[in-house]
């Protein structure tokens, strides 16, 4: 009997001319962020050097004019906005280590999680069954349970928030403080990288990836449950534990206001 071949299909043009379409509306150039903005060159790149810019966002591409940046530009958007109002009352270090992966030392009760950052309380229980921890919390801990919540409210089942959080948890270590997408635990070409975590489903089998959003690819037959960004997720936990609003909050503010 002849062996059987399994060919998967290329992905068809007019998909991938589309997908390509949605990257590049997803971007803005840095001469469009400066007049948008109102800030000026010096100012967007000593905030850069500062850390308050990541590297990562940065995307140099070929235009019609020759080599131009890019940026993400709802997120380059938000954290200039950000910046601007946390500039007043913090400086520019103490801003970077607000905007920082690297997680803060305190630890944080159950109430505190709840209250700041919205988490509910069935999310809570699954997480102390699930490790046996009932508090006070490390930050790190606090960022998985925002990240099963995120889960919860895009209507995941408790079971997808444990297969998340056992995900998180895979690569972290007893002796650290860091979190699995950070440079201690990525490859160095990653360190700098957006990290996503999707929850997937193919048939009735569940599972998660965690990877850089621009590295993935997934099996077609797979569907897309589920989705956190989680750079954006920790920016907005540090933000809410430290009492301040998070960028997404500020723009839903503003539209109340309008």
């Amino acid at each position: 009997m002849a062996p059987t071949t399994h060919l998967h299909p290329e992905p068809e043009p007019d998909r991938e001319r589309e997908r390509e379409a949605a990257v590049e509306a997803a971007l803005i150039s840095k001469k469009e962020v400066l007049e948008r903005t109102g800030i000026s060159y010096g100012q967007f790149y000593r905030w850069k050097r500062k850390g308050l810019i990541p590297e990562s966002w940065f995307i140099r591409k070929s235009t019609f004019t020759g080599q131009e940046t890019f940026l993400p530009r709802e997120k380059i958007l938000d954290r200039i906005e950000l910046i601007k109002r946390l500039k007043d009352q913090y400086s520019l270090e103490e801003i970077a280590e607000l905007l920082s992966p690297a997680p803060p030392r305190r630890l944080f009760d159950g109430p505190t999680l709840r209250e700041r950052l919205g988490i509910a309380e069935a999310v809570l229980e699954r997480f102390r069954a699930a490790t046996g921890r009932e508090g006070p919390f490390q930050f790190r801990e606090a960022f998985w349970m925002a990240a099963m919540d995120a889960l919860r409210r895009q209507g995941a089942p408790p079971e997808a928030w444990e297969l998340a959080l056992r995900t998180l948890r895979r690569d972290d270590h007893d002796d650290g403080d860091g979190l699995p997408f950070e440079s201690g635990g990525v490859g160095e070409a990653e360190a700098g990288a957006e990290w996503t975590l999707w929850l997937l489903r193919k048939g009735q089998v569940r599972f998660v990836c965690l990877a850089p959003e621009r590295s993935v690819r997934f099996d077609p037959a797979a569907r897309v449950e589920a989705r956190v960004e989680l750079n954006r997720l920790l920016e907005r936990t540090k933000m809410r534990l430290a009492g301040e609003p998070a960028p997404d909050e500020e723009r839903v503010e503003k539209r109340g206001k309008a």
